[in-house]
């Protein structure tokens, strides 16, 4: 079996996106699509006392239809903030010490790229739980089409395998790619299509202040704080094989 997962760079991404990764044999990032704004490419959620907390890289002006990994951060006082935010909340929780100082380092490169904290937590995570997975940059790949059901359909025949099952891991988000692939491009990729409903069905972990609720889409970044190593495993293992709905294409 050969699993191919596709996605933009996410700042902390939320629990879904990593065990997206746990599940993909190749996660190919599109560093080189156009920025969103109002997206999660420079913001995430954490917990506090109140609930939801929404922490966000500002980013220099200017940057109108520019590439991902083009995008600059402006200067460091803001990231600073959002380090106290993570200090003040996490820092009594049961991996807090064993994760701080890498944090620290992925928030603050030594570039101003945004690209560059979200590939540094993604390369992070990847190492921490010790996952087969290769993380290829769209950047570093030879695509010809600007069209995005034909990028998706390029990388999928990019990387599939002849002799083995092919599957493209395909979120909520990717669903539109599907609703637009009336000329049955994606269909010629020969890989069968696994839509998951992750958003909402995110499996119950231990969290602080669980006297308002567990909340389910905040950043991996608590998840990483507040469980051991194993305890994670065990929630992006338990999560695959009880949330994923596969549908055959």
């Amino acid at each position: 079996m050969n699993s191919i997962y596709i996605h933009q760079p996410n700042l902390f991404p939320w629990l879904g996106m990593i065990q997206r990764m746990y599940s993909s044999d190749i996660f190919v990032v599109l560093d080189n699509v156009q920025f969103t704004q109002y997206g999660f490419q420079n913001r995430f959620f954490l917990k506090d006392a109140n609930g939801e907390m929404r922490l966000t890289i500002p980013l220099k002006k200017g940057q109108h239809k520019v590439a991902i990994n083009k995008i600059q951060m402006s200067d460091s006082a803001f990231r600073k903030k959002i380090f106290e935010s993570i200090l003040h909340n996490y820092s009594n929780t049961m991996n807090f010490k064993n994760h701080i100082d890498n944090i620290e380092r992925i928030l603050f490169p030594e570039s101003d790229l945004l690209c560059d904290v979200s590939l540094g937590y993604i390369d992070y995570i990847i190492d921490y739980l010790d996952l087969n997975t290769d993380v290829i940059l769209a950047s570093n790949l030879n695509l010809f089409s600007e069209d995005k059901v034909e990028r998706i359909s390029e990388i999928l025949n990019m990387f599939s395998k002849p002799d083995e099952s092919n599957y493209w891991i395909a979120g909520s988000g990717s669903l539109k790619y599907l609703d637009d692939n009336s000329n049955g491009i994606i269909d010629n990729a020969h890989i069968k299509t696994i839509r998951d409903f992750y958003e909402a069905s995110c499996p119950i972990y231990r969290q602080k202040y669980m006297k308002i609720g567990f909340l389910p889409r905040l950043s991996s970044l608590d998840a990483l704080f507040n469980l051991k190593r194993d305890e994670l495993l065990n929630l992006l293992y338990n999560y695959h094989h009880t949330h994923v709905e596969p549908s055959l294409k």
